[in-house]
């Protein structure tokens, strides 16, 4: 139904455990008079509003433009203009509003999407139905936007995902109109015009061919009739048909290889299975979760932990409305790809010829049970899962039969499918893989309300643990904390990367339990669990169901408390970080921005990667490892949040008894060391065998603890992202670029300000010099009122978006109090955001943009040589 990874398609509720939810009004869908559909939800629990507009066509709908991408390109303009909005406008009054709107296309449909704060609801709707009836396609915007997408077509030929599916698909589809790319073949997407636009737009955007879903918080009774009033106008049209070629039977294993500039292997392998109305849906996707979801499932535990085979590996199950792929993908080593591909038909041959175990079984249909629990946590969640139902399969109850339809599976439906559709006649693989080594030439609003935060209750354990505690009935889910101070600032050049491998092997196994059954024992009841690391701090994170808090906490303890850090598990997890290290060379951006870091710091440890260097991974040990767990895991080191469907009282007394001998004395000793100023341009250009190039321009910035952080935010909206400056000179004005921005990178100490651009080789100097002028600006020029409140109002808006749910919430505040900020810092964002003035953003530019103080780096393709900036030194 859908890839399995996130199962973004899924429709799907709870049926095997029970659940009390908050009472909400019930979803309901009608029809206007002119035929377009609306859904309706209404969601309380927080002042946000999610709205989308689905309409039901896709790249293969496209008839006499099929493989031009002009779906695409249409979801492109959507947002360029319409009869009474000009260009950028629309992103304006977004941002104003503190909201957030984007659009993708798919296969089979288009949809384009608001999130904005409640008391907004009419700008929102507005905007909708502007944008859906009045869209304009300016002449120029059309010609700027286009090469736009001439961009992107690149940026997806130097991606080896996107290279190895477009391959997988090209082959495993003969006809049918899933062979082609959603984005369109350039020598094709060139041809399209204006007028073809436009005229597809005029047949594509009919109201009986839309569904409008509003989900959030509102009253039906008093939005309906703004609904009806914003669409009066919009007339029915008659749908012209489409032709889909049907895909013939596959009567033999198709391959396909090619060869790159890549540092590790993309394997991608899938047989052809039924769309979403078979009932056979529902054993493949139970199928796809027990043999790809999660650390317990088959193929991971086996290829990947066991066997040490590949470096990554999941299943998906995709079923839209045509027959679909059920698929694994892998990446890993070269030579180890035969020896994985016969490991992975093996664990198929195991499903089809062995009872799967009811223990299995349960487990599968409580993670896909789980996983849209854990989707219902925001508006956006929902309405996704509500359009998805009423496009796809026209109800928006689907989901309950869907889920009856899961829980009905069993164990000799599973096999059924896997033996009648995992053929190996029926199987399509294909290859991306690096280049033999004659060939290589290498080279060097509100986020929530204040009401609701004030309810976080912060203890201090006897041992220093510093424990936050926040109860939140809306669902009956708990997320689950646990951040310590550590990264790349704890590290030296000697053991880079220790801290990557340390979290890594916390689930590799405890005195109590295997890593298998760690993962086993979170996936047995839908739960999940993961590591981190990063620049300041690494941890663990566990999202759950209430009735398995206890489990929850018990394995975290014993994660923290009993790791074994065994040697063949290190040795695994070693060769895969050094894959990881060796594939950042295959994506351009990673690559620069590596290169950005060695060039801005000389001695700082923010030079390094979290990930490390072949030569730090490769010789760090167990006791190593064990030493470093020993130095930071420490309870005056650590912030421990659990937020959710809790008791207080309850769950403080589970902390204190799991980590009762959780009690060391020790704090962590850090060397804090101070980056010499810049004091000439430090250059450093790369050529790469790739299609785009990539800009970087790097200063050094202010520590998280700095209060000019918010004015560093403010100045960050109004520089970067839709409606920018930098977005709507060089990439909209300009056409220099499919993206554009900045990045501010806060931490411990002075991080970087990163100013990024992606182009082509012809324009680099140009863009250069763009970037600067900007910068110059903003040191220069104060900032108009409109900026200003635009800005504050985004911030605040996408605040609130961005904690709807637990476990943004607790990782935040755990982080702040871990910093130093306070766990209750996000309650004076907005008041901070607020209070900054344009004074405040010009005194901040000019401190941190030196005039010949940053550093530029340039990863370029290896056919063009132009020169970069005559004049500019190396430092």
């Amino acid at each position: 139904m859908s890839q399995n990874l996130g199962l973004s398609l899924f429709i799907i509720s709870s049926f095997i455990i029970a659940i009390t939810v908050q009472a909400e009004p019930a979803a309901i869908s009608y029809t206007l008079d002119n035929g377009m559909t609306v859904v309706l939800k209404e969601v309380h629990t927080a002042p946000v509003i999610a709205m989308q507009m689905w309409c039901n066509r896709g790249s293969i709908h496209e008839n006499e433009y099929l493989g031009y991408g002009i779906s695409h390109f249409m979801e492109h303009m959507l947002f360029k203009g319409t009869e009474k909005r000009k260009v950028n406008q629309i992103a304006q009054e977004i941002r104003e509003a503190g909201g957030e709107l984007n659009a993708y296309t798919s296969i089979d449909r288009l949809v384009f999407h608001i999130v904005i704060g409640s008391n907004h609801f009419d700008t929102g709707l507005d905007i909708i139905a502007d944008v859906t009836m009045h869209s304009t396609f300016e002449p120029a915007e059309f010609e700027k936007e286009k090469q736009v997408i001439l961009k992107e077509i690149n940026m997806n030929l130097d991606a080896p995902d996107r290279i190895v599916s477009r391959l997988f698909w090209s082959t495993a589809y003969s006809v049918h109109p899933y062979r082609h790319p959603v984005i369109g073949y350039r020598e094709l997407f060139t041809q399209v015009t204006r007028d073809d636009l436009v005229k597809y737009y005029q047949r594509t955007f009919v109201p009986n061919n839309l569904t409008l879903v509003i989900v959030g918080d509102f009253k039906m009774e008093e939005v309906k009739p703004k609904i009806e009033s914003a669409f009066k106008e919009f007339t029915r049209k008659e749908l012209a048909p489409i032709y889909i070629p049907e895909e013939p039977p596959q009567i033999g294993l198709r391959r396909a290889e090619v060869e790159k500039e890549v540092n590790q292997t993309y394997l991608e392998m899938g047989y052809h299975i039924p769309s979403i109305y078979s009932d056979d849906v529902y054993p493949l996707d139970v199928l796809a979760v027990l043999l790809g979801e999660g650390n317990s499932s088959r193929l991971y535990q086996q290829i990947k932990e066991k066997l040490g085979l590949v470096h990554s590996i999941n299943v998906w199950s995709l079923t839209p409305t045509y027959p679909g792929i059920f698929g694994i993908s892998a990446t890993l080593n070269e030579e180890k790809r035969i020896h994985a591909e016969s490991a992975i038909f093996d664990e198929i041959k195991k499903i089809q010829t062995h009872p799967i175990p009811d223990t299995e079984l349960l487990k599968a249909k409580k993670m896909i049970a789980s996983s849209f629990i854990f989707r219902q946590e925001t508006v956006q969640g929902q309405a996704g899962q509500l359009g998805n139902d009423a496009v796809t399969m026209n109800n928006i109850h689907y989901s309950e039969t869907y889920l009856d339809k899961i829980r009905q599976v069993t164990a000799e439906d599973v096999q059924r499918v896997a033996i009648k559709y995992l053929r190996p006649e029926n199987l399509t693989i294909a290859v991306l893989k690096p280049k033999t080594e004659s060939e290589i030439q290498k080279t060097e609003v509100r986020s929530q309300q204040e009401t609701e935060r004030k309810k976080i209750k912060k203890v201090i354990l006897p041992s220093g643990l510093t424990v936050l505690i926040k109860e939140n009935h809306d669902l009956p889910l708990v997320s689950i904390r646990l951040v310590f101070k550590g990264g790349v600032v704890y590290e030296t050049d000697q053991n880079n990367g220790i801290c990557n491998l340390l979290q890594r092997m916390l689930l590799k196994g405890t005195k109590n339990r295997t890593a298998e059954q760690i993962a086993e024992s979170i996936a047995q009841v839908g739960g999940k669990i993961d590591t981190y690391s990063g620049n300041n701090s690494f941890g663990v994170t566990i999202d759950i169901l209430k009735d398995d808090l206890s489990l929850g906490l018990d394995i975290l303890s014993d994660i923290v408390l009993n790791p074994i850090f065994p040697e063949s598990a290190l040795e695994i997890e070693r060769q895969h970080v050094l894959a990881a290290i060796r594939s950042q060379e295959d994506d351009v951006f990673p690559a620069a921005m590596k290169l950005l870091r060695e060039t801005l710091f000389t001695v700082h440890p923010y030079r390094r990667l979290t990930i490390g260097t072949e030569s730090t991974v490769a010789t760090i040990t167990r006791n190593d490892i064990i030493q470093f767990y020993k130095q930071l895991c420490v309870p005056k080191n650590a912030v421990l949040a659990i937020f959710g469907d809790i008791s207080t009282e309850t769950v403080l007394n589970q902390i204190q008894k799991v980590f009762e001998s959780f009690d060391t004395p020790i704090i962590p000793y850090r060397e804090e060391i101070t980056e010499s100023p810049i004091t000439a341009i430090r250059t450093t250009t790369k050529t790469k065998e790739k299609q785009q190039t990539v800009i970087l321009i790097g200063y050094h910035g202010i520590k998280i603890t700095d209060p000019r952080r918010y004015t560093s935010e403010v100045m960050n909206a109004i520089l970067s992202g839709q409606g920018s400056r930098l977005f709507d000179t060089i990439r909209e004005k300009q056409g220099l670029a499919y993206y554009v921005g900045m990045i501010p990178v806060l931490g411990l100490d002075p991080g970087m300000y990163i100013f990024y651009v992606g182009t082509e080789t012809d324009k680099i100097e140009i863009a250069i010099k763009s970037i600067l002028a900007e910068i110059e600006r903003i040191k220069s020029e104060d900032v108009t009122d409109e900026e200003l409140i635009r800005a504050k109002k985004e911030l605040i808006g996408n605040k609130a978006i961005d904690t709807q749910t637990n476990s943004a919430q607790a990782f935040e505040s755990a982080l702040d109090e871990l910093y130093g900020l306070g766990y209750d810092n996000l309650d004076q964002y907005a008041m901070r955001i607020n209070a900054v003035t344009k004074d405040d953003i010009r005194k901040l530019a000019n401190d941190l943009f030196k005039p010949n103080a940053y550093a530029l780096v340039v990863v370029k393709p290896k056919s063009k040589n132009h020169a970069i900036l005559n004049g500019q030194t190396s430092e």
